[in-house]
């Protein structure tokens, strides 16, 4: 939100909020259109690659906001971000269990992993931007400048993250197998098609 209230800075009320309506709609579009798709696609391949191909990539995209500096391109950054963080998702939940001693584990590992990411995650994430931009202007950045200096940070944090999982974390590989698939929830493809059928069918 910060890089989209700089890139509109001085553009008005009307395209600011214009702007900040594109940035959540263009959040919200990836998962309802391939929210329920991502988790079959993700498991056609390695867990590990699926993570580590997510990771990089957001790397790359986070860093060429500063080169290209436009409102067109930060929506465009959002939606690939958004379509990445749904197979990235469905691949780290689906190799917790690999990396867990026992299945009595699962509920503590669930437990674990929301308090990381809307626990840790956001108030590391809030108070690390606070401190770059309590430490930018002191070495006389404005405020552009801090803006992608966060950038920056968030996407070599991507990085970081890719090169663990990739070197330490080997457990993680694999695909769902074919009996896993045959003994998984139906897709919500399925669901929604099936519920459209009954109504369709059943006066």
């Amino acid at each position: 939100m910060a890089v989209y209230t700089h890139l509109t800075a001085g553009a008005g009320f009307t395209a600011q909020s214009f702007a900040l309506g594109g940035v959540v709609a263009t959040k919200l579009v990836p998962s309802l259109l391939f929210g329920p798709l991502a988790g079959v696609l993700a498991d056609r391949f390695d867990r590990r690659k699926v993570m580590v191909t997510c990771d990089l990539t957001k790397f790359v995209l986070l860093l060429s906001i500063p080169f290209v500096g436009q409102l067109w391109w930060l929506l465009v950054v959002t939606l690939l971000l958004e379509l990445c963080t749904m197979f990235w998702i469905p691949a780290k939940d689906a190799a917790v269990p690999n990396l867990l001693r026992s299945p009595a584990q699962m509920e503590s590992a669930a437990q674990l992993s929301l308090l990381v990411t809307y626990g840790v995650a956001v108030v590391g994430g809030a108070g690390l931007f606070a401190l770059v931009s309590k430490v930018g202007p002191l070495f006389g950045a404005d405020q552009a400048t801090t803006v992608y200096a966060a950038l920056c940070v968030n996407a070599f944090a991507f990085l970081a993250s890719a090169l663990v999982v990739y070197l330490a974390i080997p457990e993680i590989s694999g695909r769902a197998t074919e009996a896993e698939r045959r003994h998984a929830p139906p897709s919500m493809l399925f669901l929604l098609r099936d519920g459209y059928t009954f109504v369709v069918r059943t006066p």
